[in-house]
Formats: structure tokens, C-alpha cells, sequence
């Protein structure tokens, strides 16, 4: 059974006095001193971490209290109680996934996209083709298919309010993702083409920012002047992952900047839309995955 995240884990309890000794640090260290000479390592503009620099320098001194790779690391951050409170972290902050993360699948489409990257950058090394991996994020914008119900959560839901349905949502509409447009995914691919540092690299494409998909659907709605609600069906898909959102500083730390915010980019994907033929088959898509077996 999978425990819940305001539990005490059974590794939290094995580690003897853990929470006694991280509250006695807290109290020790004076973390604003720490925080002003930390604040100008970023000075030069040249990326960003995705946290905050204090969060970031607490999770070090974790790591290296413990002797924890850093796999293990981002584990203990996701599942120990302790841990989140000592970095600053709410208990229900999503962490970004960064380019190290290990690859645990858990569908075949993710598999294939995962022998692709294999597959790209050994041959590309045998033969010294330079070639880099994207990771991209959720994009969307024009000229994505609106009839297509499995093509991505922003055209789904363009495809049901242009035709007068109330966008249909999985789970309670919180789980998040990071929305990137078209046009700045682009920009982030020609970045690495004309970077040879980015040569036989693995790099995320995305905003570095998580939005919950029910904001994605209220926005859109807004957008299109429709006065209804999303349907939230409470139901899960097997295989999706509650939140996955970039953590982008290894691309930023090649001149990638994504340019677009979320309202201009849904604007631009509405825009293009409404002189488009939307044909809405989420239900039908659904009932599919229902009948397999897939919805629980």
C-alpha cells in the first residue's frame, strides 16, 4: 500500500533522533547570513537554479549528513516528512524533474521514446554525428490536432469548448504539468543546434513552471467566452503520473529563455483554433479505457 505523503515513513523512524537533530540545526544555523552570501552565485546571468539557493544549499548539507546519493536524495526528499521541512518544501510541492532522473517507465509509449534517446545518442557517438536528446514537455499551440483526443491536455480541451462541451478532467484537475508553446519549444531546439557544448546531451525543453491542469481548462474556457465548468470525474488513468514539470537550468545555462507565457500562448492556440474543424471523441476515447480496464 502506498503511504501517504503526511506520513511518518519507516526510514524516518530507523534514523535515530533524525528530526530531534535537523530542528537543533535549524535552531543553530543562521540560515538569513547563509542566504546573503549564497545570493550572488547566480549573479552572471548565465541560468538559474530551480530552487532557491538556501533550498538548494539545505539539501546538500542532507545529502552529505547522511551519505545519500543523488538518486537517493531526490527519493528521500519526495518520501520523508523531515526532509521537506528542513529544505523549505510544503509537503505537497511537486519536485521538477531534472535530466538525471531515472527513467522508470510506465507505458509503452514511454518506452519507445526512451529506446529513441538510446538509440539517437549511441549512434551519434559511434559515428560522431552530433546529436542531442529533447525532452520536451507538454507543448501545445497551432496547427496541433484538435481531433485527435490523445494528442495533448490544451487541444483536448480547445477541441470540447469550441464545441459547446464542458472540458472533461481526470483525477480533481490539481495534478501539474509545464505547458510550453510551440514557438519557444522551437526556440530552445535551434538554441542546441547552433550550441556545440549541447553535442551527445540530454536537455529538457520546457517553462520550468507547473500549472495544474484545471487551471489550463478554466483559462481556456475563459478564453472562448463559454460560461461553464469543467467536468472533474474524479477518475484515474493508469500510468499518469500526478505532476511532471521541468527543471530547465542545464538548457538555461545556454541562452534558452522561453519567451511566451501560458495566457499568450492559450490565446494563440483559441486564435487559431476557431477557424479550424474541432471533432470532440474524449468520450468516445474514454469509454475505451474504460472498457480495458484502463480508468479506475
Amino acid at each position: 500500500m502506498q503511504r501517504k505523503l503526511c506520513q511518518l515513513s519507516f526510514a524516518d523512524g530507523l534514523v535515530s533522533g533524525a528530526q530531534n537533530f535537523l530542528s537543533e540545526a535549524e535552531e543553530f544555523l543562521d540560515w538569513d547570513e547563509i542566504a546573503s552570501e549564497l545570493s550572488g552565485i547566480y549573479s552572471s546571468g548565465t541560468g538559474r537554479p530551480s530552487y532557491p539557493l538556501l533550498v538548494l544549499f539545505k539539501t546538500l548539507l542532507l545529502q552529505q549528513w547522511y551519505g545519500l546519493s543523488d538518486p537517493g536524495m531526490e527519493e528521500a526528499l519526495s518520501d520523508r516528512i523531515s526532509f521537506r521541512r528542513f529544505v523549505g518544501l510544503s509537503l505537497s510541492d511537486p519536485v521538477p524533474t531534472d535530466e538525471e532522473k531515472e527513467l522508470d517507465v510506465t507505458s509503452v509509449y514511454a518506452q519507445s521514446k526512451k529506446d529513441q534517446e538510446v538509440y539517437s545518442l549511441m549512434i551519434g557517438k559511434a559515428y560522431k554525428i552530433p546529436t542531442v536528446a529533447c525532452r520536451y514537455f507538454n507543448c501545445y499551440g497551432p496547427r496541433q490536432s484538435l481531433n485527435n483526443p490523445y494528442t495533448g491536455a490544451a487541444a483536448i480541451f480547445s477541441s470540447s469548448i469550441l464545441n459547446d462541451k464542458p472540458p472533461m478532467i481526470y483525477e480533481d484537475g490539481l495534478q501539474q504539468r509545464d505547458m510550453v508553446h510551440v514557438k519557444d519549444l522551437v526556440r530552445g531546439k535551434l538554441t542546441l543546434m547552433d550550441n556545440a557544448k549541447a553535442d551527445h546531451g540530454i536537455f529538457n525543453i520546457g517553462t520550468g513552471k507547473a500549472t495544474s491542469i484545471l487551471q489550463i481548462a478554466e483559462a481556456l474556457i475563459e478564453l472562448c467566452g463559454k460560461s461553464f465548468t469543467p467536468n472533474v470525474i474524479g477518475k484515474f488513468r493508469n500510468g499518469d503520473i500526478r505532476h511532471c514539470y521541468a527543471d530547465i537550468a542545464k538548457i538555461q545555462a545556454l541562452g534558452f529563455e522561453p519567451q511566451i507565457s501560458l495566457k499568450e500562448g492559450l490565446k494563440d492556440l483559441i486564435a487559431w483554433g476557431k477557424d479550424q474543424d474541432a471533432v470532440s471523441s474524449v468520450e468516445d476515447a474514454h469509454q475505451k479505457l474504460v472498457e480495458k480496464g484502463l480508468v479506475v
